[in-house]
């Protein structure tokens, strides 16, 4: 598959196959609440898009109101992860401390747990993302602390979509 990028118009062309990469994340639609979900693996994160055209960006405006993180294989290796909402050029959204999980760590996420929600980890920082209305277009981004060496999981966000009700 080749790819053209069309930078007057802001689009992307493809040619050939095309294959899907869940890291980039896709949307579940219900009007007015939306789901955002991100499969990932320890090797390809999430992280930032300078031209939007891959990534999966809540509108500026939405208010996340509801995070999971689910693990499908165990993670290894590695000490933690932080998991917010960032704009294209990487930057924290907010105040930089309002995340939705703040260092979750290896043992939160081995094969004992299978979901964890944002709201009740643990972590410092963990559910401030929730229920504030985002800046700016947020993508979501992974950083890990430490070298993990397995591990699959995935973000499930549920979102309040900018300007309300459809008429």
């Amino acid at each position: 598959m080749s790819l053209e990028n069309q930078v007057v118009r802001g689009v992307s062309k493809y040619f050939g196959v095309r294959t899907t990469d869940q890291k980039y994340g896709g949307r579940i639609d219900d009007d007015y609440i939306k789901t955002a979900i991100w499969t990932f693996s320890y090797s390809d994160l999430p992280t930032s898009d300078a031209n939007n055209l891959n990534t999966l960006s809540l509108p500026a405006g939405s208010v996340p109101i509801e995070a999971y993180f689910q693990v499908l294989t165990a993670f290894a290796g590695g000490t933690s992860y932080d998991i917010d909402f960032v704009d294209s050029a990487g930057s924290a959204i907010g105040s930089g401390s309002d995340k939705l999980w703040d260092a979750i760590t290896t043992a939160e996420i081995d094969a004992t747990v299978t979901v964890l929600p944002s709201s009740t980890h643990a972590g410092t920082n963990s559910g401030n993302a929730l229920f504030v209305p985002l800046a700016s277009a947020g993508q979501l981004k992974v950083a890990a602390t430490g070298t993990f060496t397995a591990g699959v999981g995935v973000v499930v966000v549920k979102y309040l979509s900018p300007g309300g009700l459809p008429a």
